[in-house]
């Protein structure tokens, strides 16, 4: 069945969401593999990357991404093997499966053109794989296919970081940040779902939250008012009371008691509303401010999230300049706006290169 363009473009904007994510999870999976020696723990994170890679693959071959779902294929069928204990875990391995995830990050962005480095880069991947069975998988395309272009689109899930060169030395004027808003992700914890957010539609949430503020300060004020009404309608009833009961029995005014009866009324209907009001505004002070605090939770991540991939950064490093690194990160648990690191990211990149450079030595 053909897939309108309407459709085809709601799909691109869903598969470039998801690429972000598992390109996160294969990055981070990987560099994670590389520095644990725990059998269990290898396996937990083999299971992981598989599952990324086995649902990209999918999520590829939905928006026509034949070339992604190439790459991808191999990269399952490697993970695949390392699970079962058919092929080993090396430095190599891990570099050639890093430099997977960034042609896929390329690809997401620029159609490949040149099919015959294409075709290398796949040969590459099937080196990998040796002369095993999951080598003998069927291709997912034409031999001569290649990406078909992501249609633009004004409503973009996701921004695609690229990962930086490793001839050219970063700076606090060449940050990796993109220049559009990011997109607000939640976290998945154990028995929870995640969903992805558009960055504007958190900024629409967040300007109608400030609205319903307004609102209610506004409300408040009008409520100042009515208890001044409630306060005048109480004086005037008291002392129109005080009059009635001056006159004697005979001299009393009905209709003035008649009136006295309904202004007394009045003023005790007009207090109950204003206790009504008063409680539903504190009610709305509460949903108020419990609007506020999910909307700005809802652009905090972990530190930690932010900061993966500086890992990648320090590992290509390490390697360009043969010096023995680990990353570390303290306090991973701090939540951050994710607007606001990109003022810190380029400054931390810098420090990391003047680090590595300058304040690490050689082994020897």
């Amino acid at each position: 069945m053909e897939i309108s363009p309407q459709l085809m473009q709601q799909l691109q904007v869903v598969f470039k969401a998801e690429l972000a994510e598992h390109l996160e999870t294969l990055t981070n999976g990987l560099l994670a593999l590389e520095q644990t020696a725990n059998a269990e723990r290898q396996q937990e994170l083999l299971e992981n990357i598989f599952r990324a890679a086995h649902s990209l693959k999918g999520a590829a071959k939905g928006v026509s991404q034949y070339s992604i779902a190439e790459i991808t294929h191999r990269l399952e069928s490697i993970f695949s093997l390392l699970k079962k204990g058919r092929l080993t875990c090396s430095s190599t391995l891990i570099d050639t499966a890093l430099q997977a995830v960034d042609k896929i990050r390329q690809l997401a962005d620029t159609p490949e053109t040149d099919l015959q480095a294409f075709k290398a880069f796949l040969k590459k991947l099937d080196d990998c794989l040796g002369n095993e069975t999951e080598s003998a998988s069927p291709p997912l395309s034409e031999p001569n296919t290649l990406n078909i272009p992501l249609a633009s689109t004004k409503k973009t899930a996701v921004t695609i970081e690229k990962q930086p060169s490793l001839t050219v030395t970063l700076s606090p004027q060449s940050p990796l940040l993109p220049q559009e808003e990011p997109v607000a992700l939640s976290t998945e914890a154990p028995g929870q779902t995640s969903y992805t957010v558009l960055a504007q539609d958190v900024n629409q949430l967040s300007l109608i939250a400030d609205e319903i503020q307004t609102a209610r300060l506004q409300l408040k004020k009008h409520l100042l008012d009515f208890q001044q009404l409630c306060f005048s309608l109480d004086q005037l009833s008291n002392s129109l009371s005080e009059q009635v009961s001056y006159q004697s029995g005979n001299k009393r005014d009905e209709k003035l008691s008649h009136s006295l009866i309904d202004l007394t009324h009045l003023s005790t209907n007009a207090i109950n509303s204003f206790n009504n009001l008063r409680q539903l505004n504190n009610h709305l002070q509460q949903s108020s401010q419990s609007l506020t605090a999910s909307v700005n939770a809802m652009r905090l991540v972990p530190f930690a999230l932010l900061l993966a991939p500086l890992q990648r950064i320090v590992r290509d490093l390490s390697q360009q300049q043969q010096k023995k690194l680990q990353f570390v990160i303290e306090g991973e648990e701090i939540k951050i706006d994710r607007n606001f690191y990109k003022v810190l990211h380029a400054p931390l990149v810098h420090l990391i290169n003047n680090a590595i450079d300058h304040g690490i030595e050689l082994p020897q």
